[in-house]
């Protein structure tokens, strides 16, 4: 059973000197988005989809041209004023954008009621932001792309108001780690809300088994390593089936041996890894082994230990002196 896809982020008109910094040393995975490469990206702009085979212009579903969106987004943020009349900073967020995927390719009348429904939810969640509702059919799997601008209330515009992320990290406490753990439970609880009024009608789970989330420069290469693998794969059958038509029985043998080389090949790659798994488990439990050990002469330690006060005491009446008091205790306490 696939799981309901919703994933949303919100975009400023450009990037902080900051945030390159961080990217271009390694400290920020992914690499800083605008709202207008979002836009440039959903709308299919041929230099913004490098990810995809062949592009093809998107199917409008709901609302207005991206393009308008983003313009409209530029001229409020433009206009607005922040409370001490200042103008907003370049890397304000001014565009909520998301996707909404389905397990399939195509063009279904289950999938079809499933947009409907989907559509129906933006629009309730955001009766009054959401501004257009994107299909994408060029990709491995059908999706949706949304996008949702704030109002511009005199001279306020906060992303805020139609971001729940940033109601929740806005009453956590101050701290950047409870602040990002506010924003996900903000995002579980969008989902949640997503999948119990639509994803559920529609047999998708709520939940699957996690894979770890890599970023998206590096997903987008491992994808396009894959296809490539797999290109390569389909080529070398192509050419043992042309062999084995032109050999005849000994081509089915030539087959039967290149898959049975294959499958070895399979076999030692996972024996290898089985293997490598084994040896962290070892090292693991060493280390394991080596702390529970200190740990356990620690507390010997700690129990034979006297009260310094009763050291003290012997000492006074044994007539020591305080450079002697002090190094019997020292000595006491370090055995």
């Amino acid at each position: 059973m696939t799981a309901t896809f919703l994933s949303y982020e919100v975009y400023p008109r450009s990037t902080s000197d900051t945030a390159r910094r961080l990217h271009a040393a390694g400290k920020k995975p992914d690499a800083p988005r605008t709202a207008r490469q979002i836009i440039e990206e959903a709308t299919r702009a041929h230099w913004a989809c490098p990810h995809v085979d062949d592009p093809r212009a998107p199917d409008l579903l709901w609302g207005q041209d991206p393009l308008e969106t983003l313009a409209e987004a530029e001229r409020r943020a433009a206009a607005a004023r922040t409370p001490a009349r200042r103008k907003l900073r370049k890397d304000s967020p001014i565009l909520l954008a998301g996707v909404i995927g389905w397990p399939g390719r195509e063009l279904t009348p289950e999938y079809l009621a499933f947009e409907q429904a989907s559509i129906a939810w933006l629009r309730s969640r955001w009766p009054d932001s959401l501004a257009y509702v994107l299909r994408h059919t060029d990709e491995e799997h059908l999706h949706m792309h949304f996008g949702a601008v704030p109002a511009l209330n005199g001279r306020s515009f906060d992303i805020a108001t139609i971001d729940p992320a940033r109601e929740y990290a806005a009453a956590a406490p101050a701290r950047h780690s409870e602040k990002s753990k506010a924003i996900r439970v903000a995002k579980r609880k969008l989902l949640d809300d997503f999948h119990a009024n639509v994803g559920v009608h529609f047999g998708l789970a709520r939940k699957t088994v996690s894979r770890k989330r890599l970023p998206r420069d590096i997903a987008v290469a491992l994808r396009e390593g894959e296809k490539q693998m797999a290109a390569a794969s389909a080529a070398q059958r192509r050419q043992l089936e042309a062999a084995r038509d032109e050999m005849g029985r000994d081509g089915d043998m030539l087959l039967r041996l290149a898959d049975m080389r294959v499958e070895r090949d399979d076999l030692r790659r996972r024996l290898e890894e089985t293997e490598r798994a084994l040896e962290r488990l070892r090292g693991q439990a060493g280390r394991i082994a080596q702390r529970a050990l200190k740990l356990s002469h620690r507390e010997a330690r700690r129990r034979s230990r006297k009260p310094i006060a009763q050291i003290r005491h012997q000492d006074n009446e044994r007539g020591r002196s305080g450079a002697e008091w002090a190094m019997a205790a020292r000595y006491n306490l370090e055995r």
